[in-house]
């Protein structure tokens, strides 16, 4: 990137326009540095989703866009998941201050080149919407290490092709950003005779190889009972209210049930478990239709940061890795 020097006077008549970031000519004592991380929440129908950037835009306190060029970096999303995320900006130097609509400027995939899908079928291109991944407002400080995260959920924002677009798109309200001073991490513990009951139950309803699709579903604090968790449709007429994050169960060495969400901005919230989500169509509600019910209640957790954030938090829902619990609540 070539570095141009900037006089305060020709700053002052560049307001509202875009220009290259250049920060060198200022004393390191009044600039801070910008890490941004990116983590997901994974499908398991997806093989790979790659990721490729093309430039950081970022807006300073007088109104002045910067941009960030950000040649071949690339990254499959699948590879960092729940608490682990892959750092696309690593330590860019910028004057201490309130920047506003940071965003990525992506490059669009058509199946051969940018960003795309792998999903057993073949390689699809993948639309981000308006071509970005937001990452909002930030702050840095003198002498300060500034590190984001933003955290992609792929269960409730990517779409397969429909009869207006061809491959997959993601949309931006399933993502967020979070910076990590503000972030925790939790972890769940869940109840294997919850496992158990949601498959005997459901018997008939498994996926088409016998699978079922076990997730951990998360309200905010304002959802207080199971009637109130709805699926992971858009527009909703029913009083339900929509997850704001999700993450699938897995199962450990020791058989024991498990899920993990990340990167989570502190604060109390609500978690709901079920054995259908292999059922739960973005694009439909589905418990209108029959098709899906939330199972379990597993109550409320308060997601703490910790003294420098990323405080992992311990959830059991039910009697957790002891089993044999019937109903929800949270830890």
């Amino acid at each position: 990137m070539k570095k141009l020097l900037v006089s305060v006077a020709v700053l002052s008549l560049l307001q509202g326009c875009g220009s290259e970031s250049s920060n060198n000519e200022l004393p390191e004592i009044s600039k801070g540095t910008l890490s941004i991380g990116i983590s997901d929440s994974p499908m398991h129908s997806m093989q790979k989703v790659q990721l490729e950037f093309y430039r950081f835009h970022y807006t300073d306190a007088n109104g002045i866009e910067h941009q960030h060029q950000m040649s071949d970096v690339q990254m499959n999303l699948m590879d960092y998941r729940g608490m682990d995320r892959h750092m696309v900006i690593d330590q860019l130097n910028l004057p201490a201050g309130q920047y506003h609509n940071g965003y990525f400027e992506m490059v669009e995939g058509d199946g051969n080149q940018g960003c795309y899908v792998d999903n057993g079928t073949g390689r699809h291109g993948l639309h981000l919407e308006n071509g970005r991944i937001h990452l909002g407002d930030f702050e840095v400080k003198a002498g300060g290490h500034q590190r984001m995260t933003i955290e992609m959920d792929l269960y409730r924002g990517l779409h397969g092709s429909d009869q207006h677009h061809q491959g997959y798109h993601f949309h931006q309200d399933a993502s967020y950003s979070v910076a990590d001073n503000h972030m925790g991490h939790l972890i769940g513990e869940v109840d294997p005779q919850w496992v158990e009951d949601c498959e005997t139950k459901n018997a008939a309803n498994g996926a088409v190889d016998g699978n079922f699709g076990h997730m951990a579903y998360l309200y905010p604090a304002e959802v207080n009972t199971i009637e109130a968790m709805a699926d992971i449709s858009g527009k909703r007429d029913d009083g339900r209210i929509a997850p704001i994050a999700t993450a699938p169960l897995f199962q450990d060495h020791n058989d024991d049930w498990h899920f993990h969400m990340g990167f989570l901005p502190k604060g109390e919230y609500r978690v709901g478990y079920t054995c259908l989500a292999h059922l739960d169509d973005a694009s439909v509600d589905d418990i209108a239709t029959g098709r899906f019910e939330m199972e379990q209640d597993a109550g409320s957790v308060v997601v703490n940061t910790g003294e420098n954030g990323g405080h992992q938090n311990v959830m059991t829902c039910g009697n957790g890795h002891r089993g044999g619990g019937h109903g929800g609540h949270g830890g």
